[in-house]
């Protein structure tokens, strides 16, 4: 039987070893050996593959595959972190559903906004898994920083723990700093400290409200 196919994205950066290590703080695995150009990580339901930016203009840019994506990833899968949603930073919701691959009856589902990226949002339903969530810029806060910055397309990766983790308390652990919790699409977040606002932004649900997203869309 067939692995269920999982999406793939590409982090532009200039700094693997903190992205690396970030990821690897919050239980993703690396797959195989690093590269000087690039590595490719493994969430539960998906592959994020670093690649190493030349141009400081594609720094912190964030792509989504337009393939069917791949096979899911051998190993320990439960333990990695799961990719909750991917956000899609935009200024025009309904426009953007289409262009990603919606349909005029695709209407997009509204959502709580997220206080942490200042964002109103919206869930569109095309089949994809993780779900693809619009946000549009509600303050001058960190999503219109990016916008300004890269232009539309995929800005945050929302992701939960896999396992019992608590991905939050992972990064204090490591050192690492994270927002004081606020309201967003999937409920209570907290957002990962450091970086800049144009970078993906990391936004970790509550292990409870993850579960039952994951639950609700698989059961469309």
């Amino acid at each position: 039987m067939a692995e269920r196919p999982v999406a793939v994205l590409r982090w532009w950066t200039n700094d693997l070893q903190r992205v690396g290590g970030l990821l690897a703080t919050l239980g993703a695995e690396v797959d195989g050996d690093a590269t000087r150009e690039g590595e490719r990580w493994l969430f539960a339901n998906a592959v994020l593959v670093l690649t190493r930016s030349t141009d400081r203009r594609d720094t912190g840019r964030l792509e989504l595959g337009s393939g069917p994506g791949e096979d899911s990833p051998a190993g320990a899968a439960e333990a990695r972190p799961v990719l909750v949603a991917i956000g899609w930073a935009t200024v025009d919701m309904d426009r953007a559903a289409g262009d990603i691959g919606g349909t005029p009856s695709d209407v997009p589902e509204p959502l709580p906004p997220d206080e942490l990226l200042g964002a109103f949002s919206r869930r569109i339903r095309i089949g994809s898994d993780p779900p693809i969530v619009l946000l549009e810029p509600s303050t001058e806060g960190r999503l219109a920083a990016r916008l300004a910055r890269h232009g539309e397309g995929p800005a945050a990766l929302y992701l939960g723990a896999g396992g019992d983790q608590d991905l939050a308390q992972a990064i204090r652990v490591a050192g690492g700093m994270t927002s004081s919790p606020a309201d967003g699409p999937f409920g209570s977040s907290v957002l990962i400290a450091g970086g800049t606002a144009w970078e993906p932004q990391l936004v970790l649900v509550t292990a409870a409200d993850a579960a039952g997203s994951q639950a609700a869309t698989i059961g469309r």
